[in-house]
């Protein structure tokens, strides 16, 4: 009986961990919340860098939601899904917490490729003409 308790007890805790990585149905995974958010985000930086400032004629709530439903569209998902998955991972932030510093880690992964072939090497050195050493006479 003594070795059966301890048994049960690991079981239970595994159990109870194994359940706090698997998702309610019809919650997006990790992966495909981070990939919708970011393009997401991209449609926003689109919307609002060359949509919208070039013309504004147009209503940005109504651009956007197109945008969005495109997005959507890409991801095979809809704009219920999508609300109530980013519901959960709000109420678990640790997970949210996850998810955003993906996003924040790819953002600065972009901005260094963008910046990288922008670098050039100092060419300065190779140009100070050094005088040859002088000899001294003594």
């Amino acid at each position: 009986m003594r070795s059966l308790l301890p048994a049960i007890a690991g079981l239970l805790i595994l159990a109870s961990c194994s359940k706090k990585n698997k998702l309610p149905a019809g919650i997006m995974s990790k992966e495909k919340m981070e990939a919708v958010m970011w393009d997401m985000m991209q449609a926003d930086v689109f919307l609002s860098d060359f949509v919208l400032s070039k013309d504004t004629s147009l209503k940005k709530f109504e651009e956007h939601t197109k945008l969005y439903e495109r997005v959507f569209q890409i991801h095979q998902t809809n704009k219920e899904q999508f609300s109530r998955s980013f519901t959960y991972y709000r109420s678990h932030p640790t997970i949210m917490k996850e998810v955003l510093d993906s996003l924040n880690t790819k953002q600065i992964e972009e901005i260094q490729e963008q910046v990288a072939p922008l670098k050039v090497d100092d060419s300065l050195p190779n140009k100070i003409k050094r005088a040859p050493p002088t000899i001294s006479a003594q």
